[in-house]
């Protein structure tokens, strides 16, 4: 006991003795005026943007992000002691929006009584947004803006998506950004299945859903029903996925991500799965964490309601919503793709990846063709004058 104090004093120098040697925009201590607080956060704000982007899991993304933190908390602290504040109100750093926007305050004032408005709204305004991209880099929000914490988003159109929040297995997106509000039936138009039996419209038989289409476009769009949509009623629940249909214990969304794995997957105990590479063919990404993708229904949940899936029993939306029958149904893409298609139909969205619009064209008539669903007269012009591409 005699020997801690002799101990703990030697400690205490070397960490001082390696604190002093270190770059001065790595250590606390000093000040820094404005504008050398502006010059250090331009890289933060780079690096953490891009590290945002690349939208690593959170496993990834705090060892990465932590010497971001630290060089943030450095300046932060340096800064507040040339305003003459406590330096402990660093600590503002670690409480998201409040304590960013304190800090942007106590930070964008000059000293010795230096205060040029133009440049203390800069300084604060460069702070803030710092901190938040910086937080956001650190500690990503599951899935997209607007997204829920399980990765379901609106399949209404674009400009009405909102979040549903529903659990998942092992925290992965649950895929399809099919999620709606909740929205009941108008009144009368319920039967016993939950919607109205409608007799004008051709439903395929559950055990005898029609088989792959092949053909040119032209001549698959020629097979089309060409009606108006039918805008009401529409539920996502009217659409239970997703199921495990052979009972392997692994549900239709991991079934897909098993299927269309570019490497080989170890599937654990629960349908776990380890290994694996996917490509999004929507947007040409890559990646190795299952989680990052959605898997979108081609033809969108709202967009078979809206075209003939209203008068399905609940039998056949089921299988509909979990076809692994043909490939063209479900398909592994990125979350942001499948969230910025939404429920759109090809006059409001095609991918980003253009090389792939072939493909989708073919494959999102195919899908209908099989499921003796319609399109509407603006669907069929857009995908008209898109053929160019096949």
């Amino acid at each position: 006991m005699e020997d801690q104090g002799p101990q703990k004093t030697g400690l205490t120098t070397r960490v001082r003795a390696l604190h002093e040697r270190l770059p001065s925009w790595l250590s606390f201590s000093g000040v820094v005026s404005r504008k050398e607080f502006l010059i250090g956060l331009l890289p933060v704000f780079i690096l953490s943007f891009l590290l945002a982007q690349i939208g690593l899991p959170l496993w990834a993304s705090i060892p990465i992000g932590l010497p971001l933190v630290y060089v943030v908390l450095s300046l932060v602290v340096k800064r507040l002691r040339d305003r003459g504040q406590p330096w402990r109100l660093a600590g503002l750093v670690f409480v998201p929006v409040f304590g960013w926007i304190a800090l942007a305050v106590l930070t964008s004032k000059g000293s010795g009584g230096k205060h040029r408005a133009g440049f203390s709204v800069m300084t604060g305004i460069a702070t803030f947004i710092t901190l938040a991209v910086l937080g956001s880099a650190v500690v990503p929000i599951a899935g997209e803006p607007f997204a829920d914490p399980d990765g379901l988003v609106s399949e209404q159109n674009q400009s009405e998506a909102l979040p549903e929040a529903s659990e998942t297995q092992e925290g992965e997106p649950a895929g399809d950004a099919a999620a709606e509000p909740e929205s009941g039936l108008d009144q009368g138009e319920t039967t016993g299945d939950g919607v109205e039996e409608d007799p004008s419209v051709a439903q395929p038989a559950p055990d005898e859903v029609p088989v792959e289409t092949t053909g040119t476009l032209d001549a698959l769009v020629g097979q089309l029903r060409v009606e108006p949509e039918m805008q009401d009623g529409y539920d996502r629940d009217l659409f239970r996925h997703w199921i495990d249909a052979d009972g392997d214990g692994c549900d239709t969304r991991r079934e897909v991500l098993i299927a269309e794995s570019l490497t080989p997957v170890l599937v654990g105990s629960g349908c776990s799965l380890s290994g694996g590479q996917w490509y999004s063919a929507f947007d040409g990404v890559t990646t190795t964490d299952a989680s990052s993708f959605d898997i979108d229904h081609f033809v969108p949940l709202k967009e078979a309601w809206d075209s003939g899936a209203h008068a399905w029993d609940e039998t056949t939306r089921r299988q509909f919503a979990n076809d692994l029958s043909y490939a063209g149904s479900l398909i592994a893409v990125t979350a942001r793709s499948n969230r910025t298609k939404s429920a759109s139909d090809p006059a409001g969205w095609l991918p980003p990846n253009r090389d792939y619009w072939c493909v989708y064209l073919v494959t999102w008539v195919e899908v209908k063709i099989r499921w003796n669903l319609s399109a509407d007269a603006r669907e069929v012009e857009a995908i008209r004058s898109a053929r160019a591409s096949c």
